[in-house]
């Protein structure tokens, strides 16, 4: 939001600089009205148990080395696979269109367009941000672009708002039928038993075997839903709470390069939920203090020997 807010700003800044004008051009009245509701919001954000140190968190989160180095939504988009590319055909299409358009595309919408494209490219989790961006400067430009044939103007002056509402009509089922079928509970549990560990989440659940669980953080959401409080998860998808040391000593632990079976006697760890192809459950087998109990086509539980 304060990316939004600071982009309207710098551009609004920048239209009265360059001379820019037109009806969607702030007035300086407007723009230091809006100005007053940026700091009034930045205000209001330091009440919080943490005042000030929430600030921070967004720094510290976007600079731990793990997510850009591991993390799949934190990593570029990889526009050889085809369900990313409709990033860059908006952001093309929208550069065509105003091109197109013959009318000036005035900085705020420049920021705009720049600024969450570029962050995009950064990181695939803000693709979605870029969309809703994107979106209305595409329209605005579109909407001018008809308007330059005499074509356009005729179904823009004489169309019937039907069509509109035809349109919104096709967006509200689409939209209806996208949130509701996952929602059923037969396609939740196909769902689940697909990619989660559901059946040696339910061995454990069964068995309850002894002491503290250390997990794969890619269940980490999962098991705290369906082991809390039994068993407090090790790691979940919540990296902004984790230390950046944390999450590169868990990575050295999956992959072998920790002596994973003191460590976890040190931290009174019994139970392992992981990968079952992981080279953490080689290293404890091997070690002859862990057993494998339970192990399916997607995960193995394995507990300490008594």
């Amino acid at each position: 939001g304060f990316m939004v807010l600071g982009a309207v700003l710098a551009g609004e800044i920048a239209n009265h600089v360059l001379g820019f004008n037109g009806p969607e051009v702030m007035n300086w009245r407007c723009w230091r009205k809006l100005l007053i509701i940026t700091a009034i919001s930045g205000a209001v954000l330091l009440i919080n148990p943490y005042t000030v140190a929430a600030l921070q968190l967004p720094f510290k989160t976007v600079n731990i080395g793990v997510l850009q180095d591991f993390i799949e939504e934190w990593a570029a988009p990889n526009f050889h696979e085809l369900y990313q590319q409709p990033m860059v055909w908006m952001l093309l299409l929208t550069l065509v269109i105003i091109g197109w358009a013959g009318r000036r595309l005035d900085a705020t919408d420049a920021a705009w367009l720049v600024l969450f494209a570029y962050i995009s490219f950064l990181a695939r989790r803000n693709i979605g941000l870029f969309a809703l961006m994107a979106a209305p400067i595409m329209s605005r430009h579109a909407a001018a672009l008809i308007g330059r044939y005499r074509w356009g103007q005729r179904r823009l002056s004489n169309g019937s708002p039907i069509l509109n509402w035809l349109i919104l009509l096709l967006i509200v089922v689409a939209a209806s039928l996208k949130v509701l079928a996952p929602i059923v509970p037969a396609a939740q549990a196909q769902a689940e038993a697909q990619i989660l560990p559901a059946k040696a989440t339910d061995w454990i659940v069964a068995n309850q075997p002894a002491g503290q669980l250390f997990n794969s953080y890619n269940w980490g959401g999962y098991l705290l839903w369906r082991l809390w409080p039994e068993y407090p998860v090790y790691a979940d998808g919540r990296t902004d709470v984790y230390p950046n040391a944390f999450l590169q000593e868990y990575l050295q632990i999956v992959t072998g390069q920790q002596d994973a079976p003191a460590l976890f006697d040190e931290r009174g760890i019994r139970t392992v939920i992981i990968e079952q192809e992981a080279p953490l459950v080689i290293q404890l087998v091997k070690s002859g203090l862990w057993q494998e109990a339970y192990r399916d086509e997607k995960a193995a539980v394995l507990t300490r020997r008594d």
